[in-house]
């Protein structure tokens, strides 16, 4: 049995491999095509690429005896591209820790949860194209909306080399704190109240949000970046948004179920735990595997 990670990993290899009669599983981080759709390749080699790139998802999704992917959707594109009528395998694994991880005790006392100062967190490689090009038109069209109604809020932004036009933005606002490369992500966003997720291109999942399942912290996303986050929707724990008003209204909600304590940190931290851990990702993978190769 021989695995890829990814498409691009099993080109010219797959077929190799097929011919040798041995099981091919190959895992698809996302629907590649629409991926790049949100970061755009270097213009000079986009054409060849993207070409390239469609040829071994196509062969990928086609050749492989199991498709492992990491959500819902990601797996209705990949089918509906390319295997429409063909005997493809899919399994949805998910995603889940790859190793046995506690999460950090701080010495710090979150204090009762006030719905008037909200705090807000965001985080991310800031200086990527994805996260640049939605976090700039968030803080444009929707934080003015969060100070209109809560106009003591704040809102940390903490990540990776943020761009000097998002710091630049960022500093017309008193109610923002820029936190560049934190030695300790955890402790950031455990002083935080409400994750967001502004990241609105791009395809697949946003591993990003689960900077705040894991503290135990309530999510509100846009809906490009909520997709395999399902049960935390089911449980009041995440929040999804398309437009302002929708935003507004996940904020309200979200910030009632703190106040009337219909929903805690330690609620959201089992929920992870039951989801994504390393014990339960093993779990799902024993599963797909026995029942896709009868081992």
């Amino acid at each position: 049995m021989v695995v890829f990670d990814n498409s691009r990993a099993s080109a010219g290899l797959l077929t190799i491999a097929k011919k040798a009669k041995i099981k091919v599983i190959t895992i698809h981080h996302n629907y590649e095509m629409e991926y790049y759709k949100g970061t755009p390749p270097n213009i000079l080699w986009r054409i060849p690429l993207l070409h390239f790139m469609r040829k071994a998802e196509r062969s990928a999704v086609l050749l492989s005896d199991l498709n492992l992917t990491l959500t819902t959707q990601d797996t209705s594109l990949l089918e509906h591209t390319y295997g429409s009528g063909q005997n493809t395998n899919f399994q949805e694994i998910g995603v889940f820790e790859y190793r046995n991880k506690q999460v950090e005790k701080f010495n710090f006392v979150k204090p009762a949860f006030n719905e008037k100062s909200i705090k807000f967190i965001i985080t991310g490689s800031l200086g990527s194209y994805q996260t640049e090009a939605s976090i700039i038109p968030f803080l444009k069209f929707y934080f003015p909306l969060l100070i209109k109604e809560y106009p003591d809020c704040n809102l940390i932004i903490a990540g990776k080399n943020p761009s000097k036009r998002l710091k630049e933005l960022c500093g017309k606002f008193k109610n923002i704190n820029v936190i560049p490369n934190p030695k300790r992500m955890e402790e950031v966003v455990c002083k935080a109240d409400i994750y967001l997720c502004p990241t609105s291109i791009g395809g697949g999942l946003k591993l990003r949000i689960m900077d705040g399942f894991r503290l135990g912290l309530p999510v509100i996303s846009h809906k490009v970046s909520a997709r395999g986050y399902e049960v935390f929707e089911k449980y009041g724990a995440l929040r999804v948004y398309k437009d302002q008003e929708s935003f507004l209204d996940g904020v309200k909600k979200t910030s009632l179920y703190l106040k009337n304590n219909n929903i805690d940190n330690e609620f959201i931290k089992d929920l992870y735990d039951k989801n994504f851990s390393f014990e339960s990702g093993l779990r799902r993978l024993k599963s797909i595997l026995s029942h896709s190769f009868k081992l």
